[in-house]
């Protein structure tokens, strides 16, 4: 199948959850108030971080697979031995969590009627840490043979689950203990939908659970990923943390609620990159591909961002209503950065896809520093318009250098 064909799959197993998940969003914000509902996107943005767990096995899965196309009984070995390792790192991941809940509710400074409540959704999202960790394991299979067409469709129906089990769960009790149990039953559902799919496409194939040299091959390409999976949220969701903890719960939905936006429109590039990545494993004409996507995609990011910037003040209020005026020019400031962050996931693509996951992971370490200084300055001295700023410059200079270093490997 062609790349434009499996972009524009993906592309839709993106907008279409996202067509539900922005008046999802919306419907959610309004019926817990700023404060609960910043928590609650601080809970969903917290299952994202859980994939630094992934050790980069996920995204190693997919170059495997890429490569193993003909040789069912190895991919079916490298399923199982990812699912394995990355079922007992969940585990342990998601205790952590579990036990850490009530010192985490205490750095994020949550007023204090909200404390015990918040506190049990932490530890209900601990024991989907695996689960949510498995289901990136098991997207990756049909990812890694382009199989794009079955993946949209499957990604089509977790992802609007992810969206609407939260909100109709509210319906029942307007408490975030419920939004967060339906956000649990989602990513359940999804491992199922997902696992048993792909289950059938193998069945009859022998295999191990644990095959320790797949485990080593696995590790060798993803364990530098590991590192960008680390930083990488750091970069991205670190800043709602700090926010919370320097100026107060009340005011991460001021900036959650743009970025939540801006984060759903991100995923429209990254699902162009997914589809790129099998694509540059075994593509010997690199460059124009390369060259070409980078224009598609930044004529992409300009046509969906322009009239969002334009229209944002207008757009919060239809969206979220009264309470999140100022959240306008926090937007425009982070769709600055949407633009460069979208056509960052072509050279980021471009990079791992030869094999380079240690060029990435480096950069990125090299990034992590001096982001977070300038982003506690900014906090400290401009609150949530410094967090904007900050992580569109961020994104800005994360394309500069990202584009630099993949022209150099492969001219």
């Amino acid at each position: 199948m062609s790349l434009v064909k499996n972009s524009m799959w993906n592309v839709l197993a993106v907008a279409l959850p996202t067509a539900i998940a922005i008046p999802s969003l919306g419907i959610i914000a309004r019926s817990l108030g700023v404060e609960l509902f910043g928590i609650f996107t601080l809970i969903f943005a917290l299952v994202g971080y859980a994939n630094i767990f992934d050790m980069g096995l996920s995204r190693a899965v997919v170059r495997s697979v890429s490569l193993l196309r003909t040789k069912p009984s190895e991919i079916k070995d490298t399923l199982f031995t990812a699912s394995s390792a990355v079922f007992v790192i969940g585990c342990f991941a998601g205790s952590l969590l579990f036990f850490l809940s009530s010192s985490l509710v205490g750095v994020l400074n949550v007023s204090e009627q909200y404390i015990k409540d918040v506190e049990y959704c932490f530890q209900l999202m601990s024991f989907v840490v695996p689960v949510f960790l498995l289901n990136m394991v098991w997207l990756s299979y049909l990812e890694g043979q382009e199989r794009f067409k079955e993946l949209s469709v499957i990604r089509t129906m977790s992802s609007s689950l992810v969206a609407l089990l939260p909100m109709a769960f509210l319906f029942i009790e307007n408490i975030i203990a419920n939004a967060v149990i339906g956000l649990c039953l989602a990513r359940v559902i999804s491992l199922l939908i997902i696992s048993i799919y792909s289950l059938s496409e193998l069945k009859g194939v022998g295999f191990v659970f644990f095959n320790r040299s797949k485990f080593k091959n696995l590790v060798a390409f993803g364990g530098w990923l590991t590192v960008s999976n680390i930083i990488s949220p750091i970069m991205s969701y670190f800043d709602r943390f700090i926010l919370s903890s320097v100026s107060g719960a009340g005011q991460v939905a001021l900036y959650t609620a743009p970025a939540e936006i801006v984060s759903k429109m991100l995923t429209l590039p990254m699902a162009v990159s997914k589809a790129l990545f099998p694509r540059m494993v075994v593509d010997t004409n690199r460059e124009k591909l390369r060259r070409n996507s980078l224009k598609a995609v930044l004529l992409f990011a300009i046509t969906i961002a322009l009239p969002l910037f334009i229209g944002s003040e207008l757009f919060l209020f239809l969206w979220l209503g009264d309470g999140y005026g100022e959240a306008a020019l926090i937007l425009k400031i982070l769709l600055v950065g949407f633009v460069f962050n979208a056509m960052a996931q072509v050279p980021y693509a471009s990079i791992q896809a030869q094999g380079f996951s240690k060029l990435t992971a480096k950069i990125h370490l090299f990034e992590l520093m001096p982001y977070l200084t300038v982003l506690y300055y900014l906090i400290n001295n401009y609150s949530i318009i410094g967090v904007a700023i900050a992580w569109s410059l961020r994104v800005g200079i994360d394309f500069t250098i990202l584009l630099y270093f993949e022209r150099k490997i492969t001219i």
